[in-house]
């Protein structure tokens, strides 16, 4: 009987799990595609490793920007030194409704700059804005310590660090610096800045103005005078002290402010566009010119202007240094700075956009709704062919 009983009580054998084996099956595939996924991605990494070592750097595509070495200045001339991306702070800004402008000029608003055709675009990282240029590649704007570059689709690069002391040609193609002791020149391009070799100067000495490939100092505060200097053929500044003032070109020489013997006002002068900026010719004297600082000369040469709390004068600089110009003004009382926009000057008088003609005419304009208050002219930098001096003649007196 014991042994009948544990007979029939063995256990019973166990049906097939088909389930079970499926499911296991899949547990295994899953556990060798995941190994080799993880070989893949390891070898495909050590190769992008591998690129980008060899490449010099991180490849951002369409969002790499480019500039030159900015300051201190590397003095070989040549394709500019990748430094990686900037920041585009106003690429968003492009994306704004326009604001209708009428003017066709761009104005300056804090640091948001509206454009002339009707874009706002915000104009960051120098700080307090000092100056700035509409010129073909954008826009040249600056602060306290540092030079930048708005392109026309609103991203931006640095051109130089460090410099207070700083202008741009007159055609908008080039930037002329001093920092410490040196001058340098350097090309203005959509990709940043190509700085040519530099030259020695004293310290303190303030850039003027261009005459082709060379630049017009100030000599320090503590001496007076000016000089030209060529940063290809480097000497010694000759300062000379007779020259009061250097405005830019005209002809073949520079137009300018100089003191004359005998006379006690200061005389308009054309200078010898050479070292030592010597007098070829001196006219007018007058103690009515407007102080040095505070006249300038328009894109052709041709006029001088300049500005007091009662108006805009002009002067044909021509007929100046033949001694037989008069003062032509144009009554406005500036609210703003003035520019030279071809052949007028146009500033504001608190409420309306003015232009001032050379022959005393105004015209009026409302500035562009939305505008905020503090606003100014942005003046425009652009090739154009000088004008050649005309012959003295009879002028319009004041």
């Amino acid at each position: 009987l014991r042994r009948m009983f544990a007979g029939r009580a063995a256990p019973v054998p166990a049906t097939a799990d088909a389930a079970g084996s499926a499911i296991r099956r899949a547990r295994g595939i899953r556990r060798r595609r995941n190994t080799a996924t993880s070989i893949a991605a390891a070898a495909a990494l050590v190769v992008t490793v591998a690129g980008i070592t060899s490449a010099g750097g991180w490849n951002t595509g369409a969002d790499r920007r480019w500039t030159a070495p900015i300051a201190p200045f590397d003095t070989t001339a040549g394709p500019a030194d990748p430094i990686g991306p900037t920041a585009a702070p106003s690429v968003t800004a492009l994306m704004t409704p326009r604001t209708e402008n009428r003017l066709g000029l761009d104005l300056l608003s804090g640091n948001q700059l509206l454009a002339a055709d009707g874009r706002r675009i915000a104009l960051t990282e120098v700080g307090e804005i000092t100056r700035i240029y509409r010129i073909s590649a954008g826009w040249v704007y600056g602060g306290a310590d540092e030079v930048r570059l708005m392109r026309a689709d609103g991203t931006s690069t640095s051109l130089i660090h460090s410099a207070k002391t700083w202008i741009v040609s007159t055609d908008g193609s080039r930037l002329a610096v001093v920092t410490g002791a040196a001058l340098h020149i350097g090309r203005i391009e959509p990709s940043g800045l190509v700085v040519q070799p530099g030259a020695a100067v004293p310290a303190g000495a303030v850039p003027v103005t261009f005459v082709g490939n060379r630049v017009v100092l100030a000599a320090p505060s503590s001496s007076g005078g000016f000089d030209l200097l060529d940063p290809a053929r480097p000497a010694r500044p000759a300062w000379n002290r007779d020259v009061l003032a250097v405005y830019g070109p005209h002809g073949s020489g520079l137009a300018g402010l100089v003191r004359r013997a005998g006379s006690p006002a200061p005389c308009v002068a054309l200078l010898k566009a050479v070292p030592g900026l010597p007098v070829e010719r001196s006219g007018r004297c007058t103690a009515d010119l407007p102080p040095a600082g505070a006249a300038r000369l328009s894109p052709s040469g041709a006029w001088l202007a300049g500005t007091d709390p009662t108006g805009v004068t002009f002067l044909d600089v021509a007929r100046a240094v033949a001694g037989n110009a008069s003062l032509i003004r144009c009554g406005v009382q500036p609210a703003v700075p003035p520019v030279w926009v071809g052949s007028t000057v146009a500033t504001s008088d608190g409420r309306n956009v003015v232009r001032c003609h050379s022959d005393g005419r105004r015209d009026e304009l409302p500035p562009p709704d939305g505008i905020g208050p503090g606003w100014r002219l942005v003046p425009r930098l652009e090739p154009s062919a000088p004008t050649p001096p005309r012959t003295a003649g009879p002028t319009k007196p004041a």
